[in-house]
């Protein structure tokens, strides 16, 4: 059933606009769509005008899988504030907003006369810029110490503004019997706050969320399918769950899948690829080993080179490892690519990065953060890759377009090592 419930914004505004923002609460099972202001214009400094907020939908997936974060929301149904400050914190698309929402849903349904102040950290350091430029710090604060519930979303963009940040912390302190959620990308101590402010927000409850597991996302998957009415084969559902981290991507893929029109057989592996690619398209050769190339400080010279030294070697390796699980191209002609090196010695080097990115969890982070690995197991691999060595005039798959690039003609019995390295420099 919907609920009703009346917000206050950050942003001076008269014009209204509707913004949707409930894709990020799929994994929880929230669709949002509230309405928020535009900066166009406004009343004096410190002013907020309460505004309605959309419904909020009936559930679409089940509870939360993480326990701690279904534990934060039951605090809203609590008569004290207890952990607070409560912050939730994670990666793009783990539902934090969306989970800001349902707490202000639940204590609305507890207290549906009180009013709740939500913001965005941008939107509060604006609007204490603005009150004391025009010397409204008075009715700035009164407004934030006298709701009982205070919602501030994207708390890392506060990097920066000190000043914004001591105000933070005094109204904090000052409000402490009052509940403040806040959510933020990083954990407290990733987040360039004053060490004050950090402090403070450690004194509460932090909840870390993160994406599905891959075991997670193959069942969202299937019920994905059940929704649409559609089925999958199982290498297409599990590349389905590899390639998306999140539901909002598996739900847009399976919502493509099905308006393709209707399928008497299960859909194929082939179909979900082209559907991977149109979107989500993985990163080339080239990419790759310019992107490790930047990380590691050395050059792609030297990576593709013949040098021994240490930090190279750890370099070569990982991005090898990245090209094999991104790409369809074999152990030779990763080889190939990385100065003729033999498909053994290939086979080694990524033995070697697996085991560095399986015991460096700040790698692993890293590589998921470029988006060159997913969230899972680190001992990473791809089923898909084309494990054949190039003696033939078979092209060489290029995994985000799927081209083929045929041989050569010109020669009748070409050099497979030396044309299979003229096709990946082609490629990458």
């Amino acid at each position: 059933m919907a609920v009703q419930k009346r917000y206050n914004s950050d942003l001076p505004v008269r014009t209204v606009f509707p913004c949707v923002t409930g894709a990020l609460g799929f994994i929880y099972g929230l669709r949002v769509n509230t309405l928020l202001e535009s900066r166009t214009a406004g009343p004096q400094a410190g002013g907020l005008e309460p505004i309605d907020a959309a419904t909020v939908a009936a559930p679409l997936d089940s509870a939360p899988a993480n326990p701690v974060a279904q534990a934060a929301l039951d605090l809203a149904d609590a008569p004290r504030a207890e952990y607070n400050p409560l912050l939730f914190f994670g990666p793009s698309g783990t539902g934090k907003t969306s989970l800001l929402r349902e707490f202000s849903q639940r204590w609305s349904a507890r207290a549906p006369a009180d009013q709740v102040h939500y913001c965005t950290a941008a939107d509060f350091a604006r609007s204490y810029a603005s009150a004391v430029e025009t010397d409204g710090l008075i009715d700035f604060r009164q407004r934030r110490l006298s709701c009982p519930l205070w919602l501030i979303d994207n708390l890392s963009e506060l990097a920066g503004k000190q000043e914004a940040q001591r105000e933070l912390l005094r109204l904090i302190e000052l409000r402490s019997d009052r509940w403040l959620v806040l959510a933020a990308k990083s954990s407290l101590v990733e987040l360039p706050l004053i060490p004050q402010l950090t402090g403070r927000l450690s004194s509460g409850l932090a909840v870390a969320l993160a994406h599905p597991d891959r075991s997670r996302r193959q069942l969202l998957v299937q019920e994905l399918c059940n929704a649409y009415e559609i089925q999958l084969v199982p290498s297409a559902t599990g590349e389905l769950a590899s390639r998306c981290r999140t539901r909002r991507q598996l739900e847009h893929h399976v919502r493509q899948l099905a308006a393709a029109g209707p399928h008497a057989e299960p859909i194929g592996f082939e179909q979900v690829l082209d559907s991977l690619a149109a979107t989500m398209p993985r990163p080339g050769v080239r990419a790759i080993v310019s992107a490790v190339a930047a990380q590691s400080k050395v050059s792609v010279r030297a990576i593709r080179g013949s040098s021994r030294r240490r930090h190279i070697v750890r370099a070569r390796s990982i991005a090898m490892l990245l090209v094999r699980y991104n790409t369809r191209l074999s152990l030779q002609k990763i080889g190939c690519y990385f100065g003729k090196r033999d498909h053994s010695t290939v086979l080694h080097a990524i033995g070697q990065a697996k085991l560095l990115v399986a015991q460096e969890p700040l790698l692993h982070r890293q590589l998921v953060d470029l988006g060159l690995l997913t969230g899972d197991d680190p001992a990473v691999d791809n089923p898909s890759a084309d494990v054949t060595l190039l003696t033939s005039d078979q092209g060489v798959p290029n995994s985000q377009h799927r081209t083929t690039e045929n041989l050569s003609p010109e020669t009748q019995h070409p050099d497979p090592l030396q044309t299979c390295y003229q096709q990946v420099f082609h490629e990458a």
